[in-house]
């Protein structure tokens, strides 16, 4: 969903953008008739979709997000019983970091992770910053992406956990202690072209 999301935004910022470049819009046209030819050749790699909607017309819920709202039970469990510290009676595979957080460890548990989520997003953009002073905007398209990788960290909380997990977390901060380097040096003398 997210990469035909894209392909959309592009193909209209392309359409607006560069209206006189016809093979760019040519072959962004082709970039569409592969996506919509490949739905219509495998139409079973999109089959959660149509149980998805089946389920929803039927006035159900599919097995996927059954299966989420089963987990979002044990949320009762702390709210019941220590709100603010969390109250884990059992091991429990929450895919959902802010009701993870809050069952291991409540509302303190929360506003931590939220709050150091927000702290690594407001040190990427004082970086941006710095660095197109100094650079007067080379590779600022690095860290606008270094930016919205970190950004995209609350997002994927809402299906996983991005930055607990043992490989994501480790890509996350191999990526974002990259960052810190390169903002660093870039802001003493770093010039790449």
């Amino acid at each position: 969903i997210s990469f035909v999301l894209l392909v959309v935004i592009w193909t209209v910022f392309s359409f607006f953008n560069y209206k006189r470049n016809r093979k760019l819009l040519f072959y962004l046209s082709f970039l569409i008739f592969l996506i919509v030819l490949g739905i219509i050749l495998n139409p079973d790699m999109f089959l959660h979709f149509s149980n998805f909607y089946n389920a929803l017309v039927s006035g159900g819920v599919d097995s996927s997000t059954n299966t989420r709202l089963n987990q979002f039970e044990v949320l009762d469990v702390t709210l019941e019983s220590n709100f603010l510290l969390g109250y884990p009676l059992k091991y429990v595979i929450i895919e959902n970091s802010y009701v993870h957080y809050f069952y291991n460890y409540g509302l303190i548990g929360v506003v931590f992770f939220v709050v150091t989520k927000l702290i690594f997003l407001i040190d990427s953009f004082i970086k941006i910053d710095q660095i197109n002073k100094v650079n007067s905007g080379i590779n600022l398209g690095l860290y606008i992406g270094i930016s919205c990788m970190v950004f995209s960290v609350f997002i994927f909380g809402l299906g996983s956990s991005p930055t607990d997990a043992n490989k994501s977390s480790y890509f996350f901060y191999f990526l974002y202690g990259n960052f810190i380097s390169v903002a660093k040096n870039g802001t003493r003398n770093y010039n790449v072209r």
